[in-house]
This record gives C-alpha cells, sequence and structure tokens, in this order.
C-alpha cells in the first residue's frame, strides 16, 4: 500500500514537472519571439534576452526529463524494443534509465576533469 501511495505521489510530481515544463515552454516562445522581432525589426540586440533563452531552454530540458520517461515520449531504437515482452521493456527502460541518465554523464565529467586524462595531452 505504501509504495502504491509513492508511486501515485510520484506520477502526480512527474505531471506537475511536465506542466511547468509546458509553461516554461510558451514562455521561451515569447522570449524567441520578441528577441526575433527586436533583432530584425528594430535593429536592437539584448544580451539579456538571450541568455534567458538557453536558461529557460536548459530548464525546459532538465524539468521535462521525468515526464517524458514516465510517458514514454524518450527517444529509443524500436526495431528491438517493440518485440519484447513487458518484462524485457522494462528490463531495457531500467538499465537505459540508470546507465544513461545517471552514470554515463557523471562518468564522462569524471573522465574529462580527472587528473589521469591529463598525462594523456
Amino acid at each position: 500500500m505504501l509504495l502504491i501511495r509513492l508511486e501515485r505521489g510520484i506520477a502526480r510530481f512527474t505531471n506537475l514537472l511536465g506542466m511547468l515544463s509546458a509553461v516554461l515552454f510558451i514562455l521561451l516562445l515569447f522570449n524567441v519571439f520578441y528577441d526575433v522581432l527586436m533583432r530584425y525589426a528594430f535593429n536592437d540586440v539584448s544580451i539579456g534576452m538571450q541568455e534567458l533563452e538557453w536558461h529557460l531552454y536548459a530548464s525546459i530540458f532538465l524539468i521535462g526529463i521525468p515526464y517524458g520517461i514516465q510517458n514514454g515520449g524518450h527517444v529509443r531504437v524500436d526495431l528491438i524494443y517493440e518485440n519484447l515482452s513487458i518484462k524485457g521493456k522494462a528490463w531495457i527502460d531500467l538499465f537505459g534509465s540508470i546507465f544513461f541518465f545517471y552514470l554515463l554523464p557523471y562518468w564522462l565529467l569524471i573522465t574529462e576533469f580527472s587528473s589521469l586524462t591529463k598525462l594523456f595531452y
């Protein structure tokens, strides 16, 4: 019973993150429209608005990841995945989530900034 309530709570929180990501996307849309309009119609460039575009994009991406994973909207190669059983799909999702979303980025950062890589340059 506790796990079911926990799963529902996580699902509600993930849906909230998805809605927040959608709102941020609309803000990004207006920001880009304003930036393009000011640049080409009035020949005026705002560095702050351009920086806001990058911050909004990064926020949308990072906040939207849990929603995409929950709803199966993330990218995967379906040639093998579509023919697997539910248990096989679950194992691939588990491995992909752990490896590509958690382990691989940190491993690349540690490798890039470790002193061992400085020996090879």
